[in-house]
């Protein structure tokens, strides 16, 4: 059973010094965020009392990170849908008891003005006012990417401001905190493609950018072999072959495929291109550390899906093969369109803007693993019209999954009490 614990008040000025944020707009998302992550934190069963009052007050603290409040007058997130900086979640896996989280992205109240357009005078106390939250961290891999994808000199400044698009907010970097039993540990997400943008680069062209992100996970300090070998898998898949989906690469072991869908590899769809980089700030030694390699999938039919996770038939393990066995059970579920069951090929039409339409996955590098482990990120909101749809669905997902105990009804009770 839950347990909750009762928290005492926090003044907002002592949440972060070093952030000149707003006290009315710390007031503000604190009394919308600790009440519902305080319910979150109960509802997941798996933290004691004392450990909810700790997790609380690291998410009191982070609430200067997020700026004015919502909405942000100068730029929308590139976070949430409705463009809040913050997103709370669960990690639910079989056989574990749920892991809170939450991610941020910082936006300053000069974000998005001349005097900081990029948010990125923003970023360096953000992170410090979260790192300061932790049980232990190890910013050798952070800093690594941080320096390599930052913008340098204001002639790189002023050509990602003549190449950005009025319409499409490019974030520099998102902080997020994983919760397990006591422990707090700082996960940096950094985008690219700012930096893509300053060197020249289209929107439309990010995809030849994928080898400097690559050559920038390369050199991270103690990379090593396992993770350099599984790099190598997911660099022929994404940049080698971009001018041929097909291209035999077997002289390094591998025999790719085309297992795109049908419209797909008659348009010859180009692959996609890496929109964030994340890293966990840990101790990296003992193969511990990881690296997750974002990409958008604009075409959500399964078939699609298929392809990237198995990077074109080079990653054809029991166990990359069984977790696709299951996700393609819930598939239609998920999307909420039966014709996904049916049809490997059919990609689900979605009434929504450009900026999020397609399928997030994540390759996940690590000495631990002799290939990229990947994982798919369905946005569950846009394929359906409410939450109580949405639910209807996500708990026959369950029980197809047989998580009976989310199935019947936990999920449904978690979001009354949250939302």
């Amino acid at each position: 059973m839950s347990r909750t614990a009762l928290l005492p008040p926090q003044a907002p000025d002592q949440a972060a010094p070093s952030l000149d944020t707003n006290p009315d707009d710390i007031r503000f998302w604190s009394s919308y965020l600790v009440p519902r992550f305080h319910a979150y934190l109960s509802e997941a069963g798996s933290y004691t009392t004392e450990q909810q009052a700790a997790h609380v007050s690291c998410l009191r603290a982070a609430v200067a990170a997020l700026g004015p409040k919502h909405p942000h007058p100068h730029v929308r997130s590139a976070l949430t849908k409705n463009g809040a900086p913050i997103e709370l979640s669960f990690n639910l896996c079989q056989g574990r008891s749920p892991t809170a989280r939450f991610y941020i992205e910082p936006l300053g109240p000069k974000t998005g003005t001349d005097k900081d357009p990029f948010g990125e005078s923003w970023a360096a106390p953000s992170f410090a006012c979260l790192a300061a939250q932790m049980t232990s961290m190890n910013t050798l891999w952070y800093k690594h990417l941080n320096e390599a994808f930052q913008l340098k000199g204001q002639e790189e400044i002023d050509t990602a401001m003549a190449k950005r698009r009025p319409d499409a907010w490019l974030p520099r970097v998102f902080l997020g905190v994983d919760f397990v039993g006591a422990d707090r540990t700082l996960k940096c997400g950094l985008c690219p493609l700012l930096k893509l943008s300053a060197t020249g680069a289209k929107p439309d062209d990010f995809a030849r950018g994928n080898g400097f992100v690559l050559d920038a996970v390369r050199g991270l300090p103690g990379f090593g072999a396992n993770m350099r070998g599984a790099l190598n898998i997911l660099g022929l898949y994404l940049v080698e072959n971009q001018t041929n989906n097909t291209q035999d690469d077997s002289a390094v072991g591998h025999k790719p495929t085309c297992n795109m869908c049908r419209a797909c590899a008659k348009a010859n769809r180009p692959r996609p291109f890496f929109n964030l980089v994340s890293v966990d700030c840990v101790n990296i030694d003992n193969g511990r550390g990881r690296v997750k390699l974002y990409a958008r999938i604009n075409c959500n039919s399964f078939a699609c899906i298929r392809d990237a996770v198995t990077l074109g038939g080079r990653v054809t393990d029991e166990a990359t093969l069984e977790s696709l066995r299951r996700l393609r059970s819930v598939w239609h579920l998920l999307l909420n369109d039966p014709a996904c069951e049916r049809d490997e090929d059919y990609s689900r039409p979605v009434a929504v803007e450009s900026a999020r339409r397609g399928i997030d996955i994540n390759w996940e590098i690590s000495d631990r693993l002799s290939v990229p482990q990947a994982k798919v990120y369905v946005p569950v909101s846009i394929f359906h019209a409410n939450d109580l749809e949405a639910n209807r669905n996500l708990s026959a997902a369950f029980r197809k999954l047989d998580w009976h105990e989310w199935a019947d009804g936990r999920y449904e009770k978690m979001l009354r009490r949250v939302l």
